[in-house]
């Protein structure tokens, strides 16, 4: 899968490993039962990684269409592809950040795997609070202004509001 292509579907690595490269650099190493091309799929979006093998790869693909009408059959697949798509958001979202840059990855990602997943409608506000904000998909502006915040990015804002369906992920500051 090559960055910056059209998301045509999803592959579900049955044997082998990849990793998975942005601007030419390794952002993570996948194996036997991870996902591949979900974020991509579930925003609407050009292939914002590109995948690589490790080694040889058995998969199996599904294309978006059918995705789509999975994920309408059984929500919970579509909640839990949001839930990874939103760990992989904030992951790279954050990884540069302090204190996080000190943190060691295991510990990284399991304080991930903590955060929860919201979705705003048009219109509706959010106060981040004692939260850290991940939009990964969507617009959303400044609450009382019209300064936008555009997905994905890490919201550094008090509060905000949805312009459009977005999908928020919030971790809690207090399990850093």
């Amino acid at each position: 899968m090559k960055e910056g292509a059209a998301s045509d579907g999803v592959y579900l690595i049955a044997r082998g490993s990849a990793k998975i490269t942005q601007d030419d650099e390794i952002i993570d190493l996948v194996g036997e039962g991870s996902i591949v091309g979900e974020m991509g799929v579930l925003t609407k979006k050009q292939r914002n990684a590109g995948v690589e093998a490790e080694s040889p790869l058995t998969t199996f693909y599904m294309s978006a269409a059918n995705l789509q009408v999975l994920m309408d059959e059984i929500p919970e697949l579509k909640q839990r592809l949001w839930k990874i798509t939103s760990e992989r958001y904030a992951a790279n979202c954050l990884k540069s950040a302090e204190p996080y840059t000190y943190w060691r990855p295991k510990k990284f990602k399991k304080w991930l795997t903590k955060g929860e997943l919201m979705f705003l409608k048009p219109g509706e506000s959010h106060e981040l609070k004692d939260k850290i904000g991940i939009l990964c998909s969507g617009l959303a502006k400044v609450s009382g202004s019209s300064s936008e915040i555009k997905s994905p990015t890490h919201i550094e804002v008090h509060k905000f509001e949805a312009v459009n369906e977005c999908a928020v992920f919030l971790i809690d500051k207090s399990d850093e």
